[in-house]
């Protein structure tokens, strides 16, 4: 029987921050090369939310609009404001959303941190969006810039010198 060594799993709605030690990341513009890579952890935040992803969102607009439906939010060209803006309000998990991510919590764990460890160790090899299907759900994972990381000067962990991703991580769960 395998051992899993890890002792945490993502939740939903919150933001967690994952740390890997040891990686070398050759695209890093912060590092100088003189330390020890060892003696470095990387920070990546992640965010795992419920609801529609921009993906999911922009694929039903197209559809409406190819099946003639119009968006009733849509204002008139006048106006300066866009329809197209996304609801920023996060919202609660329903009980279906819940249950389902509490039975493949590991397993989407376990497949968002091989996300996060190749974003570390070979970037250019993800796109800025990623969609996963498991059987009854499906993760889409989009790539933002975080500036907030650009403020931490001085984090350790133990005697490691974390260094802040440039990017975190925006991950939605959806069931199908």
């Amino acid at each position: 029987m395998p051992v899993n060594l890890r002792d945490y799993v993502l939740s939903l709605n919150q933001t967690s921050l994952l740390l890997f030690p040891g990686i070398v990341n050759t695209s890093s513009a912060s590092d100088s090369g003189t330390e020890d890579s060892d003696a470095l952890c990387y920070a990546v935040p992640i965010t795992v939310k419920t609801g529609s992803s921009p993906l999911s969102r922009a694929q039903t607009k197209s559809s409406n609009a190819s099946q003639g439906v119009s968006n009733q939010n849509t204002r008139d060209s006048a106006s300066n404001a866009s329809a197209d803006i996304p609801c920023t309000k996060r919202r609660e998990a329903t009980m279906d959303e819940m249950l389902e991510f509490c039975l493949y919590q590991e397993d989407i764990t376990e497949a968002l941190e091989s996300l996060l460890y190749t974003h570390l160790t070979r970037p250019a090899l993800l796109p800025d969006t990623i969609v996963m299907e498991g059987e009854s759900y499906v993760l889409t994972a989009e790539r933002v810039t975080w500036d907030q990381g650009a403020e931490w000067t001085r984090l350790r962990w133990g005697i490691r010198t974390v260094r802040p991703a440039a990017e975190k991580w925006r991950v939605w769960f959806e069931l199908r």
